[in-house]
């Protein structure tokens, strides 16, 4: 009997990727995250509805990649089977993951050593975007993402608008669904999250951009982000304007400094019917500091950045090197949203 186990498949695995589009244009593969206006009740079950229809169309095509390495073929194939519930793009993009998901995992599943994982329905309903099965476009209210469910070409289209609220604040953010909209970036893919315990939603766009040259990375100013007074004090400083982030630093240091005890709380706790029981699961599963200080480590890049661009900066010297926390992994995340915008890490100069 095949084995299956109940966890969700993590999506965000497959996304950094890079690749060539055409023969003359480099670009890499990114992905953002952008909250939805909440819909009303109606929508959001049509949206979960067809949610849990991409999960059981995932999670029988993972049966499917199995029975057929074991020899088994079926027939008709389970995509076709699907073709009056799912449209032709939101299939597609349900592939995408299971053949992610098998290409990583599926031999430690042949081999009995993995079980075979099962799509979530809070994070299987997904779109590839090809002809004109989904788009984002400028509205007079902002920005809307376009999706189509249902099959066939006469059912109009499903339209989720953004949160402007949320992003007005972000120029990265605004600048890459700029680009997305006015289709200089091109969109791959449509991710449809449901957060549990709500009914908000929130679009994991999959885009491809040009890599951006050395010679379009050079700005007016350059800032130096440095720690100070032995460590104890991070600050940012560019054209005579600092920027201090020593609360994000003593922050992620407490967490260091109890991520062990915490961590040791928090399995004693697991057995316990409470409100944050999944939360305390999730923890659980993080094996090491790294991976639990992502979240704090991803909002301090991104003040970073942005501060950057508000002060026209192009160049950000990083002048920390090894240290206590993971200091690479900060490094990293400010590489990967300043090159979105134009900004290049390098070490400072020496006299």
């Amino acid at each position: 009997m095949l084995e299956t186990e109940e966890k969700s498949v993590d999506l965000d695995r497959f996304e950094e990727t890079e690749e060539h589009f055409s023969h003359f244009t480099e670009t890499v593969s990114r992905v953002v995250t952008v909250p939805l206006v909440t819909p009303k009740k109606d929508q959001w079950k049509k949206l979960f509805d067809a949610a849990r229809e991409s999960a059981r169309f995932g999670n029988h095509r993972l049966a499917e990649n199995y029975l057929r390495a074991r020899g088994i073929k079926l027939e008709p194939s389970v995509f076709v089977e699907y073709n009056q519930k799912l449209s032709s793009v939101a299939r597609l993009g349900v592939d995408t993951h299971v053949k992610g998901a098998w290409q990583r995992d599926g031999k430690k599943i042949l081999a009995g050593v993995q079980k075979l994982a099962l799509l979530d329905a809070y994070r299987a309903l997904s779109f590839q975007v090809h002809q004109g099965g989904g788009s984002l476009a400028r509205t007079p209210d902002g920005l809307s993402i376009w999706v189509r469910i249902a099959p066939g070409r006469s059912v109009p289209m499903t339209e989720l608008p953004i949160y402007m609220p949320a992003i007005k604040r972000e120029p990265y953010l605004i600048n890459t669904l700029d680009n997305i909209a006015a289709g200089n970036w091109k969109l791959k893919r449509i991710n449809i999250l449901f957060k549990r315990t709500t009914a908000k939603v929130r679009a994991q766009l999959v885009y491809a951009r040009p890599k951006t040259k050395a010679a379009e990375l050079h700005g007016t100013h350059t800032a130096t982000l440095a720690l100070q007074d032995d460590g104890t004090r991070l600050v940012l400083r560019s054209n005579g304007r600092e920027l201090h982030l020593t609360d994000h630093l003593h922050r992620i240091r407490t967490m260091k400094d109890n991520f062990t005890q915490i961590h040791k709380r928090i399995r004693m706790s697991l057995g316990k019917a409470r409100r944050w029981h999944r939360m305390r699961q999730q923890f659980a599963k993080t094996g090491n500091f790294e991976e639990w200080s992502k979240t704090p480590l991803h909002n301090l890049s991104k003040q970073i950045i942005t501060w950057c661009q508000f002060q026209n900066v192009g160049i950000l010297e990083w002048a920390i090197d090894g240290g206590d926390l993971p200091w690479h992994m900060l490094k990293q995340q400010c590489a990967y949203k300043g090159s979105e915008v134009g900004i290049v890490i390098q070490k400072p100069k020496r006299d």
